[in-house]
């Protein structure tokens, strides 16, 4: 009898947590499960759930789960209405940390969409016109939490201007790029590599130039030279019989100019 008892007991208290696991995962998804410090987690895997709000409404729930299939916490959740985002919409990394936040109305995004850096640092933040959906400006941060470029603009949504890039560290321009409807025009990019490479492509051009004067200088003298030559040859004067002697004298003079 007290055996019948205690397996009678044991059942129940089985029951009583299975049913509480198991809300957590098919539930409404507001609870966040916590990493369990016992279990290794090496291979990390997801899971979706769906749950059901209405005929027309569901919430879409990825979790996080160890190697062998066990959620830890949660990995997305997004809610949707006839199969269009509406609702909060939230993205979570392996340590648990908030990476993604942002809010649907019928598939247009409410107020800003947020992206953070695994350490919480802000990373990227787009305003929307809340009535056209339309993206009005963004900002980006590098991890460290400087500013990472220009406020960029946007025009009925689309990237619109010129934008710097800054040095996570020295915070000094890295590139420049130039938007016109979201097409990107041209980008510059400033680094010291580049800045030599350029340098000395000019330097070589620029020798290049001196040479082909010089050459051109060299060039007209020896034709003046040789006119001058052939002015005063006998016109019995052969050019294949006498080669060797004409350029002999022809380098003669060139000495004698100093050239």
């Amino acid at each position: 009898m007290q055996r019948l008892l205690l397996f009678t007991f044991l059942i129940v208290l089985f029951a009583g947590l299975e049913s509480c696991f198991l809300s957590e995962i098919m539930g409404s998804g507001e609870g966040i499960f916590v990493k369990d410090t016992v279990v290794a987690v090496e291979n990390m895997k997801t899971i979706d759930v769906q749950y059901v709000q209405s005929d027309s409404s569901y919430a879409l729930i990825t979790y996080w789960t160890d190697a062998g299939g066990r959620p830890l916490f949660k990995k997305r959740i997004q809610n949707f209405t006839r199969q269009i985002k509406d609702g909060p919409e939230k993205h979570w990394d392996e340590n648990g940390q908030l990476i993604y936040n942002a809010l649907w109305s019928k598939g247009t995004p409410l107020g800003a969409i947020t992206e953070y850096y695994g350490n919480g640092q802000l990373k990227k933040k787009i305003e929307f016109d809340d009535k056209k959906g339309y993206a009005r400006f963004e900002m980006n941060f590098h991890e460290n939490g400087r500013i990472k470029s220009d406020t960029i603009m946007y025009y009925k949504g689309k990237k619109e201007g010129e934008v710097n890039y800054y040095d996570e560290n020295s915070g000094e321009i890295t590139e420049k790029y130039i938007y016109a409807r979201d097409s990107l025009l041209s980008i510059k990019i400033f680094k010291k590599e580049y800045e030599l490479l350029a340098k000395r492509a000019d330097e070589l051009k620029n020798s290049v130039k001196r040479d082909s004067v010089d050459r051109i200088k060299k060039d007209s003298l020896f034709s003046t030279l040789l006119g001058n030559l052939q002015a005063m040859s006998p016109s019995n004067w052969s050019n294949e019989d006498n080669k060797k002697e004409r350029i002999e004298y022809l380098e003669t003079l060139l000495k004698s100019q100093g050239k």
